[in-house]
């Protein structure tokens, strides 16, 4: 049977090559001459119409833009697009002669190439009737087209206006708290101000035409494009501003209180009925299921089946006693009823990852349920237990959020919205928090932040590295292994620590992970 497979297989191989390019794909490609010779006569025929038009008294009023507009040259540029077209079509006729079935490929490259110039010649040969239509409207409509340019310079200058109070509200915040973004804030709305100054400029310069003896519409044409482009970017340009500046006052951070990761595999199931000569096989994927380091480096070594069943005999399991009773499956669950015999494998065999977060928004904390996270980011963040991964203070843009792990709440200290400076009993500068962010020196186990670790850190690390407050012995003051928070109690009490801690964590997380392992060992039967 097995033979008979092989041959069948090589003989439709034999005269899949024998057939070259396909019928279908052949077909499509010949169709590009065609295409071709089509288009070509299309741009013939708008040039030749355009020409025939010149010759009319129409023209009188339209033959100044001539030149402006390049009209003739635009039909120029459009045939010698389709010559260029000409030239892919000629290696694509070659490709066609040869007929190598190998070449499929580079066909279907050649005919996107051939489609893809045949649509820039049309839409280059469209463009001098459309610009002579636009020309025609604004003559003959010149003043509702002044009207619809003014009513859209005066959106944009209430655009203007609406953000103006805004931006100068954060202006003043700035100076107040001393967040030293005065000059950013003008300019940013300065650059905005500007978006209407410009279209109040075209509009004007639109309207001085109007006074002339001889208006030059395609000048006021491009004048009121102009205005028409820049309301929507404006609309735009004023929303993400005034998010921007409404950021300025707001203050998150997300500190990471908790993690854990978990060995998790998951079983297949092939069954079948052997009673038949060619018998339907059905698979299912049993629920993943927790193990333990131990056995998840077994389970996730494996190949083939790990365990079978044959008839009314009990399951056989090629993995030892204590881990087949451990995954506790069920042989008959989903199974179907006339399928006697069964094989197991390992489907997969994966180590997921989980973070819970202290989330400080506005001043109020919340804290989160078990979060997933990537293998990549839990590698990432392995010695920053305790710390704050994100911290987006007052007075900075949520695109300026520090995302280098650094101490609770340190990247609050120095912003006068959280605390101030005081002075010990030996004139040494401190940072004391506020009422409400006082609970971050309960984080710090009674400590303070001195003036100088906070200098060292905001000139050193501050949104550049993570700063664990490292000693000349080597030994960390914040993170997983800080002694911050090894003599923490709340430390003690995480998952993180419960489970061994760092020293239980895979040796390297980065490619702890079996992987998915996917589909059965084979196929089963008689």
């Amino acid at each position: 049977m097995k033979h008979y497979r092989l041959w069948t297989i090589l003989i439709l191989l034999m005269f899949i090559v024998s057939c070259g390019i396909s019928a279908d794909l052949k077909r499509a490609a010949e169709s590009r001459k065609q295409a071709l010779e089509e288009t070509r006569t299309k741009i013939e025929s708008a040039r030749d119409k355009y020409n025939q038009w010149k010759d009319t008294p129409e023209f009188a009023r339209f033959g100044r833009y001539e030149k402006v507009y390049s009209w003739s040259a635009q039909y120029q540029d459009a045939l010698a697009e389709i010559e260029s077209a000409g030239t892919v079509w000629e290696e694509i006729r070659q490709i066609l002669e040869a007929n190598k079935p190998e070449t499929e490929a580079a066909l279907r490259g050649k005919m996107r190439q051939i489609n893809s110039r045949l649509k820039l010649a049309l839409e280059k040969s469209k463009q001098p009737n459309k610009q002579i239509g636009e020309l025609r409207q604004l003559m003959d409509n010149t003043s509702i087209y002044i009207e619809t340019g003014k009513e859209q310079v005066a959106a944009m200058e209430g655009i203007a206006l609406r953000i103006k109070p805004v931006a100068d509200k954060a202006l003043e915040d700035s100076k107040r708290f001393g967040w030293g973004k005065e000059e950013d804030i003008a300019n940013r709305f300065s650059a905005l101000k500007g978006m209407s100054t410009a279209s109040a400029a075209a509009l004007a310069s639109a309207r001085a035409q109007l006074e002339t003896a001889d208006p030059d519409y395609a000048m006021m044409a491009g004048n009121l494009k102009t205005i028409a482009q820049k309301l929507p970017a404006m609309k735009a340009a004023g929303d993400k501003l005034q998010q921007e500046l409404a950021e300025l006052n707001q203050s998150f951070t997300k500190q990471l209180i908790d993690m854990k990761y978990a060995y998790m595999v998951s079983i297949g199931r092939t069954s079948w009925n052997n009673s038949y000569d060619y018998p339907k096989e059905t698979d299912y994927i049993y629920p993943p299921h927790e193990v333990d380091q131990a056995d998840f480096e077994i389970l996730a070594a494996s190949t083939g089946a790990i365990a079978h069943t044959r008839g009314s005999s009990p399951t056989y399991s090629n993995l030892s006693r204590r881990i087949w009773r451990k995954l506790a499956l069920d042989d008959r669950e989903n199974r179907p009823y006339r399928d006697n015999w069964a094989e197991f494998w390992v489907n997969e065999a994966e180590i997921k990852y989980h973070h819970r977060y202290r989330i400080i928004e506005n001043g109020q904390t919340t804290e989160t349920d078990w979060q997933p996270v990537d293998e990549d980011f839990f590698a990432n963040h392995i010695d920053d237990l305790g710390m704050d991964i994100i911290s987006k203070p007052y007075g900075m843009y949520t695109s300026e959020a520090i995302q280098a792990a650094n101490p609770p709440g340190m990247a609050y200290v120095g912003n006068e919205q959280y605390g101030r400076w005081q002075k010990d009993s030996a004139g040494n500068s401190f940072w004391a928090f506020y009422g409400q962010y006082a609970f971050l020196n309960a984080l710090l186990g009674g400590n303070r932040y001195y003036y100088n670790d906070w200098d060292h850190w905001h000139r050193d690390y501050r949104g550049r590295r993570p700063y664990y407050g490292e000693k000349k012995d080597g030994t960390r003051t914040y993170g997983t292994s800080g002694s911050t928070v090894r003599n923490s109690p709340s430390y003690r009490s995480t998952t993180f620590a419960k489970r061994g801690g760092i020293k239980a964590a895979p040796a390297d997380v980065k490619s702890a992970g079996g992987g998915a392992r996917g589909g059965g060992p084979g196929r089963r039967g008689k």
